[in-house]
């Protein structure tokens, strides 16, 4: 990685953080795009926070299609970083529109912020 695209990504990384929302988290997975945030979408920075056990993936639609398979596995408290896939019309890979989660048991909340 040269130099430029490291600073790119930690200016990413450590921009400001403006909350979206909670996502309420069960064993049936669940999408948001966070209508109320106009830039979220391809290529935006999330960080995320489970009050709970879950799993998280960006998505393509409202649709969720994340399991206890291929999804990333976060602890109760744990924050993590996600960006959403910008389209890949090359190797025909949409943009990630939406995040989504699902719990192995119980229900968690996801709290979203967008990293600006």
């Amino acid at each position: 990685m040269n130099p430029a695209s490291v600073s790119q990504v930690l200016g990413e990384l450590n921009g400001s953080p403006r909350y979206l929302g909670t996502l309420a988290v069960t064993t049936t997975g669940q999408a948001s795009n966070f209508s109320n945030a106009p830039r979220f979408g391809p290529g935006a920075q999330l960080l995320v926070q489970a009050d709970a056990a879950c799993l998280v993936l960006g998505g393509t639609s409202g649709v969720a299609d994340i399991t206890t398979v291929n999804g990333v596995a976060l602890q109760a408290g744990q924050t993590f970083y996600i960006r959403l896939r910008s389209p890949k019309f090359a190797v025909g890979l949409a943009g990630e529109t939406h995040i989504q989660a699902v719990t192995a048991a119980g229900t968690a909340n996801l709290k979203v912020w967008m990293m600006e």
